[in-house]
């Protein structure tokens, strides 16, 4: 199992209900990440990595967490996970760039402190331009 409970996590600030945009300090990020500006994205951008081992963390209080990105050309296959358990692998592949698309939902999750973690995966489909992995905002509830 992969567990992202460390202390990193036993010891990060929680999230309460809300928005956090990709800037956010309650968003911890491993690996390189570059910011990518629009108008159209929430907060007016997104942030966006191309390699390995690159990862987007959040320790929330709540009882469910919505993954806001970009779905574009360039887009690849992202890995989710909560509370360390691998729960789905996100294709944000489309053949033109929708922003503000909710990626991946956790649905309903006991009340109580949960992790989401986000990573790149290096995977795409065959019509995917690229493998990027774009997070625009986490928005618990």
């Amino acid at each position: 199992m992969d567990d992202s409970r460390s202390v990193e996590a036993v010891f990060a600030r929680k999230a309460g209900p809300g928005t956090y945009q990709q800037t956010s300090a309650f968003i911890s990020r491993t690996g390189p990440w570059h910011r990518s500006a629009s108008s159209k994205d929430s907060g007016g951008s997104s942030g966006f990595t191309t390699s390995e081992p690159a990862t987007a963390m959040m320790v929330f209080e709540g009882t469910g967490v919505t993954w806001i990105g970009r779905t574009t050309p360039k887009v690849g296959v992202g890995r989710v996970f909560i509370d360390g358990v691998r729960v789905a692998d996100v294709d944000g592949y489309s053949a033109s760039i929708r922003y503000q698309w909710r990626l991946f939902d956790s649905g309903a999750l006991e009340a109580g402190q949960h992790t989401i973690r986000i990573q790149f995966s290096g995977r795409k489909r065959p019509a995917a331009q690229d493998n990027n992995l774009v997070l625009d905002a986490f928005v618990v509830r």
